[in-house]
């Protein structure tokens, strides 16, 4: 089979991968690895070629441009004062870990024993634990919670701004302790995050485990290519259907198992389309049901985040001034380039912190990230703040809401559908 290509004719495999993001890279590495099983790995988004993905600090750059975004929409409700907002997510090889901030940040302890406690065999803290450590390469850290030599290379963060310094030192001040490694299964406290980079460049699931697979003769890599559908043989799945640029429907089929890793949106819209979910909803959609599942795309939830910006005090400044000016962000670019060093080696956040809304609470269930720069909404995108200010922001981990995802009449590759 060729790799990374960008049209295919009808093909077979053992095995189909929906999605290239965090997940489908690295299965698409662990089921061609062994040479027995053929893959076909089927991305919609294009090729993680850009500049400013590679660049630790041009999540700006790659935030705004939408070649790589899906802007997923929620519908207009009362409680967002009938505004409609984006959640976004990754479109490119690698998926949300080619765009996000680079934050390599495990679950509570505490999460994973209370799966294990509920019935979910295998899920433990002391039982994945194993799995983490095969995946990271991390010689920096402690050989006890990290692995030495898998595929994601890890760091510490080596260059930091003054503000993120000052952040923790006050954080430290006002009684929250100093985390020397929130990954260990008990995050309280504040510290500086480790980070998906290594000399100078972002670490994706892309270029950790897909690009040293891409030379195996088993295995295919299909980008820009949109999965409308599941093909079914009555209820069992056979194959996908997918478009290319010209929107030529072409169909792949598999030998062994379809596999959908096409994220929290991705994947049950596109169950759904294919006759999967809700019985009633799918009809009301023109859209004839396979099978009834009522709870595909139920239950959806995220870390709602709320921002506050501060301008930085007497002649003090943020990170304003360098990322939103184009000279000293060409010169920084021409540093990185030549030293992978820098103002641009550094991930989105410098200082993180978990803590506890109430002393009733168990594990902590409120995150503080702090970013030494701050940015606005504009019609393209966002854009850096003239000012000198950083931002604070405070996420929930363990929200109450629960929504949806919904299959709009029409179909993602043209705008797609309601949360």
């Amino acid at each position: 089979m060729n790799n990374t290509s960008t049209s295919a004719n009808a093909q077979v495999a053992d095995y189909i991968i929906v999605g290239a993001g965090s997940a489908g890279c690295v299965l698409a590495n662990r089921l061609s690895a062994s040479g027995r099983h053929s893959v076909i790995l089927i991305e919609a988004g294009g090729k993680d070629s850009n500049f400013w993905i590679d660049v630790p600090a041009g999540i700006a750059m790659i935030m705004s441009n939408p070649a790589y975004i899906w802007p997923n929409q929620i519908r207009r409700v009362a409680s967002f004062g009938n505004r409609r907002l984006t959640l976004v997510s990754g479109k490119t090889l690698g998926g949300s870990s080619s765009v996000n901030g680079m934050f390599y940040v495990r679950g509570v302890r505490e999460d994973y024993d209370g799966w294990a406690r509920m019935g979910c065999a295998g899920w433990s803290w002391d039982e994945v634990l194993p799995y983490f450590k095969r995946a990271e390469r991390f010689p920096e850290g402690n050989a006890q919670t990290y692995g030495q030599s898998g595929e994601l290379r890890l760091s510490w963060q080596d260059e930091r701004h003054p503000s993120s310094e000052a952040f923790v030192k006050a954080a430290m001040l006002s009684g929250i302790p100093f985390n020397e490694d929130m990954n260990g299964g008990d995050p309280f406290g504040i510290g500086m995050p480790v980070a998906t980079i290594y000399q100078g460049r972002r670490q994706s699931t892309a270029k950790a485990f897909l690009r040293p697979a891409l030379n195996r003769p088993n295995l295919r890599v299909i980008s820009s290519g949109l999965v409308r559908r599941v093909i079914f043989e009555g209820q069992r799945a056979v194959g996908v259907e997918y478009e290319l640029g010209d929107r030529t429907p072409t169909v792949v089929r598999c030998a062994k198992e379809v596999i959908l890793s096409a994220g929290a949106f991705g994947s049950p819209h596109i169950l759904q389309h294919s006759g999967v979910g809700d019985a009633d909803r799918l009809w009301g959609l023109g859209i004839t049901p396979v099978a009834h599942m009522p709870a595909v795309g139920e239950n959806l939830q995220d870390h709602l985040y709320g921002h506050v910006k501060l301008r930085m005090r007497r002649k003090a400044d943020s990170k304003n001034s360098l990322l939103g000016s184009k000279p000293r962000m060409a010169l920084e670019a021409i540093r990185w380039l030549l030293t992978k060093r820098g103002a641009l080696n550094t991930p989105s956040a410098q200082a993180m912190s978990y803590v506890r809304s109430h002393p009733d609470v168990g594990a902590p269930d409120l995150q503080i990230v702090m970013r030494p720069y701050s940015f606005h909404a504009t019609p393209g995108g966002i854009a850096i703040d003239a000012e000198p200010t950083i931002t604070v922001s405070a996420g929930l981990a363990r929200p109450y809401s629960r929504g949806f995802v919904a299959s709009a009449p029409q179909i993602r590759g043209s705008g797609g559908w309601l949360i």
